[in-house]
């Protein structure tokens, strides 16, 4: 088998299933040996087929049975499936499991439908009607300190807090269908010829439909046809419908049809206990509410092409350098700071500032990965949230190459957590936490007043930002002008 020339295709078969084109793991591992298996039999049956005219196998075998279970996967949606291939199997595999924990999240994300706190009265498979082809859903109550959903004794629908409350749009997209002639329903009848009420149904331009019911009855400010802004106001909440107290219902489907099934969300920017979550499910029972952006901070992280900024580079409070950084635009839109040695790529989605990755061998912006790798756009003094940090950003040497290695077999060894606080709108201080690569660290962020950062700390390196010579020189000389 050794002297046989075709027998490199087991080898390029192993090397393309188990780490290049498959998340490495046990199940990639085992994929890629009954790829080899395969490829054993097909190249022999190649040889005996193409032996009477002289012709080789050639590659022919790795081609046929890698692309053919690669397509497979495909087909069934495989989470093995590599979307991001890095240089080496072990980086493919730490930039997949550092996304996997930081964008829990799904695609279709939808802003909250309402302003205020509101508590999650059902959730994904609720136990009364979130059952089945609608177990995709989400019910939102308001409550008082003792937890009730109205005042007095809650027979008449004024006594409800979430009565003829502002529903807004959790999308931008386009109204495809309304009803609103459904008459509220006092407490303890509900209609069950007409389930859903007053609704409205949203087409997003990602490709689903939001459905929103129990609408206040002619409420309802949209028509079919109308364009709508996430945020914008739909309409009051009201009781019509199966609806044993007034709520908001909402869910996401596939098709524009009232009642269709639903599929997979989640929420984005919201926050419960001071704690926010950018892209999230929230539990049943909490109470949430959304962040709103907060206009000074997110001008305070808008960078425009080709914007420099420079940063002392202080290693146990000695200088050792400096970092210059560009703001460059990559082919597929995303903005990244360039410093010649590496590329640190950042973006705002949905209220969120991220930092998304690193590449090049500029191991300096990993400390801006690690830092922050996520800041909300909306301050609240104390406000906490969670984040999760690249192996590779964090640790070097034969202990990063060990830890990847091991990690393919066991995914929860290249898990590092981040925890961020909001100290004040200037400063955040942050945590990096794995225990089973015993790393536990302190990291701290002040933004600049009017652009940028000013100072990011981590492990005791510190970049500082240098401000602009050119322009200090210049006030000065206006000043004594003047």
């Amino acid at each position: 088998a050794f002297a046989d020339v075709n027998s490199f295709n087991f080898i390029l078969i192993a090397i393309a299933l188990g780490g290049v084109f498959l998340i490495p793991s046990p199940r990639t591992y085992v994929i890629a040996i009954i790829g080899v298996f395969a490829g054993t039999f097909l190249l022999k049956s190649v040889e005996v087929f193409w032996s009477t005219h002289g012709i080789p196998a050639f590659t022919m075998p790795f081609n046929l049975v890698s692309l053919s279970l690669i397509y497979v996967l495909g087909i069934v949606q495989s989470p093995l499936l590599a979307l991001n291939i890095r240089r080496t199997p072990e980086e493919t595999l730490d930039d997949y499991l550092a996304n996997v924990l930081r964008y829990p999240g799904s695609w279709r994300s939808l802003a909250l439908p309402f302003s205020g706190k509101w508590r999650v009265w059902q959730a994904f498979d609720g136990k009364w009607t979130h059952q089945g082809s609608w177990r995709y859903a989400y019910d939102f109550v308001i409550t008082d300190e003792t937890g009730s959903t109205f005042k007095n004794d809650g027979a008449s629908l004024d006594d409800y807090y979430a009565f003829r409350k502002p529903v807004l749009s959790p999308v931008r997209g386009r109204v495809v269908n309304v009803v609103h002639s459904q008459p509220d329903l006092p407490i303890g009848e509900v209609d069950k010829i007409n389930n859903w009420g007053n609704w409205v149904i949203i087409h997003d331009p990602r490709g689903f439909y939001v459905e929103i019911s129990h609408f206040v009855q002619d409420s309802i400010k949209v028509k079919q046809g109308d364009w709508v802004e996430t945020g914008a106001f739909l309409g009051l909440c009201g009781n019509s419908g199966y609806s044993p107290q007034p709520h908001i219902h909402i869910q996401v489907q596939a098709t524009e049809e009232i009642g269709s099934y639903t599929v997979p969300f989640s929420f984005t920017g919201f926050v419960c206990e001071n704690r926010y979550f950018a892209n999230h499910l929230p539990e049943l029972d909490a109470i949430i509410e959304p962040a709103f952006l907060d206009k000074a901070l997110d001008r305070k992280l808008s960078f425009i092409l080709d914007q420099e900024f420079r940063f002392a580079v202080l290693k146990n409070g000695a200088t050792s350098g400096e970092l210059h950084l560009t703001v460059r635009m990559a082919p597929d839109g995303t903005f990244y700071f360039d410093s010649g040695d590496g590329q640190l790529y950042f973006g705002k989605n949905a209220g969120t500032f991220y930092f998304y990755r690193v590449d090049g061998n500029d191991e300096r912006l990993n400390a801006f990965l690690v830092a922050l790798p996520r800041l909300p756009l909306a301050f609240r003094a104390g406000m906490r949230w969670t984040d999760a940090v690249p192996v590779g950003a964090v640790v070097r040497g034969f202990r990063k190459a060990t830890a990847l290695f091991f990690g393919s077999f066991r995914h929860q060894l290249n898990q590092i957590e981040f925890n961020g606080t909001a100290v004040s709108e200037n400063l955040i201080e942050g945590e990096i936490r794995a225990k089973m690569l015993n790393i536990n660290g302190k990291t701290s962020v002040e933004l600049d007043e009017f652009t940028g950062f000013k100072s990011v700390k981590m492990n005791g390196m510190e970049l500082r930002k240098i401000e602009n010579e050119i322009t200090e020189n210049s006030t000065a000389e206006t000043q004594q002008t003047h």
